[in-house]
């Protein structure tokens, strides 16, 4: 807030001024502090007059009144693809409100490759000027979250026009380090190419590199929570570019787009090493949900693998969409590695399983321990009770001794967990034991929930993944992997059917408790009429269409004779 730009409380600054000549630095401050309190709850009150009404149509949601496009010429602008923010409170406050306008419509547009920006902005009417609120300056609060150095990285529409027709000449910055493609469709490839952007001093681009970067992180203030703008002069700090490579449909020349940036920090490790952390990762809205993520991060491990001073590779607090990703990768990297293999995994983790990760992978020992649960999670057979405790007593000793120990402290804490579990986790030492037990199964149902996700995503995309391990098929096809209290529900009057008990099951509405019961009484007495039957259900079945295809065949072949083609 600029002191010029207060209105309220004018004799404030008086006030100011005679403490400041009686020389009571301490006063100055008192009062600083309490006309800044003022001038906040004086604000927000009248703030929430306007907008303590949901209907209000001069108050905007800017998740809603926002949106990013990012166009390579003036003809993409109508045309591209309109991508919703996921935060806005950085740019237009806590309430991520836009006061003044009906029916607002901003779109804030970057340019697909150089990232430079502009905005245009539509809407109805303006609030009514003899109201005590002004409306926002939106340009301004979007300009405010840029970095001093890059003022002219917004530019007004003209301006913007010409750096569209300026992209055709530009040229990645930092050492190409790989190549990979990604098909989307049957004989159509994407081609994409990571660089590594070191901040070099010999770099002739190392200035205009840096201002790349910063525009390109602007991107993460509507995308990551908390973000902020990494240090440039910190030589610590190293980054990588992922662009799509495209060749020109005028020219055939060479021409890239913007598709990502990660942003990483050498920390030092004891006595020669350096322990690399993830600081920031983001993929542009365009190149999202099309499987790049996984490619992008493992080619960074790539890179980083060969370099001998790597002791290992961690990241920030993550969010729950890193974290899935980050968890994909690791576990289809570590299910290649011997130590990592069905009868290990079932006997516990141990040191050789983080040595072999570390050594081979770069995992420190927190992600190793997290890549052994899911793997384990997948060799673990959820018909067998004795399988399904074992697992989660393992899981539960692990959290409680993680949330519990003295040593920790909650920054530590919260680098363990997902984001939307960091907050409860920090909490829980001051809950009394029974309340603690409570919550920590909460913290392991979400858990194993967000295993499942990663295993759910394995099995959709990587095929020799699931090869590989065909013995752990599961016996039930519903319920559905993502909601384990079905499963236990059908496990449990399975069980009481075979052991001929007579039982009362309770279970919350929506767990499908028709199918759940249907289910497991069907496959108790198909086993009860096939006693003498080693085949399972689905083998049978898959018996019984392999034969009726081959009689077809016999009789297709029979109806052929004397036929010539």
């Amino acid at each position: 807030m600029s002191l010029t730009n207060c209105r309220l409380f004018p004799f404030a600054f008086d006030k100011m001024l005679l403490y400041s000549k009686v020389g009571s630095l301490i006063s100055l401050i008192r009062v600083l502090k309490l006309f800044i309190l003022i001038r906040f709850i004086t604000t927000n009150m009248q703030l929430e007059s306007i907008a303590g009404n949901e209907d209000d149509e001069y108050v905007s949601d800017a998740l809603l009144a926002v949106k990013l496009k990012f166009v390579s010429s003036t003809d993409d602008i109508d045309t591209s693809i309109p991508y919703s923010p996921e935060f806005a409170y950085q740019h237009f406050g806590e309430n991520e409100t836009i006061i003044g306008y009906k029916n607002l419509c901003v779109t804030v547009l970057y340019s697909d490759t150089s990232l430079y920006l502009t905005c245009l902005i539509k809407y109805d009417s303006v609030m009514n000027g003899n109201s005590s609120i002004q409306c926002d300056n939106i340009v301004e609060k979007i300009k405010d979250v840029l970095p001093s150095t890059q003022l002219d990285a917004y530019l007004p529409f003209d301006k913007f026009k010409d750096k569209l027709l300026e992209q055709k000449k530009f040229r990645p910055y930092g050492e190409l380090i790989s190549k990979f493609s990604i098909e989307q469709e049957i004989g159509k490839e994407r081609c994409f190419e990571l660089y590594k952007f070191d901040k070099s001093e010999t770099d002739p681009r190392l200035e205009e590199g840096i201002k790349f970067l910063e525009r390109a992180q602007s991107i993460a203030f509507w995308y990551i929570e908390s973000v902020q703008y990494t240090d440039e002069e910190d030589p610590r700090f190293f980054n990588y570019f992922l662009f799509e490579s495209l060749k020109s449909s005028n020219d055939g020349l060479s021409c890239w787009k913007f598709a990502g940036y990660a942003n990483l920090y050498r920390f030092y490790h004891y006595p020669d090493k350096e322990r690399i952390r993830i600081a920031q990762i983001l993929l542009a809205p365009p190149f999202r949900k099309m499987g790049l993520g996984p490619k992008f991060l493992q080619s960074i491990y790539s890179d980083l693998w060969k370099i001998n001073a790597v002791w290992d590779i961690t990241a920030e607090v993550p969010a729950g969409s890193f974290v899935i990703m980050r968890d994909y990768t690791d576990v289809l990297n570590c299910s290649k590695l011997p130590q990592f293999s069905k009868e290990n995994l079932l006997n516990g983790f141990n040191l050789e399983m983080y040595n072999s990760a570390r050594e081979k992978y770069k995992l420190c020992k927190t992600q190793s321990r997290r890549v052994y649960e899911i793997l384990r999670l997948f060799h673990t057979k959820v018909n067998i009770p004795e399988e399904i405790k074992q697992f989660k007593s393992d899981v539960l000793k692990r959290l409680k001794k993680l949330v519990m120990d003295p040593k920790r402290d909650s920054a530590r804490i919260a680098q363990s967990f997902a984001d939307d579990e960091q907050s409860l986790a920090i909490a829980m030492k001051a809950f009394e034991p029974e309340q603690q037990q409570y919550q920590l199964e909460m913290i392991y149902e979400n858990l194993v929930n967000n295993y499942r996700t990663v295993l759910n995503l394995l099995a959709k995309y990587e095929k020799n993944f699931m090869n590989k391990n065909t013995s752990t098929r599961k016996p039930f096809g519903f319920p559905f992997d993502p909601y384990p209290i079905q499963r236990q529900l059908m496990n449990a009057i399975y069980n009481s059917a075979e052991q001929g008990h007579i039982s009362i099951f309770e279970s919350p509405t929506g767990t499908g408790k028709s199918l759940s019961t249907i289910c497991a009484f069907l496959i108790y007495l198909y086993k009860i009429f096939n006693k003498n039957n080693s085949l399972t259900w689905l083998e049978e079945n898959e018996k019984r269409h392999k034969e009726d295809v081959e009689r077809r065949i016999r009789e297709l072949s029979l109806s052929l004779q004397g036929f010539s083609f």
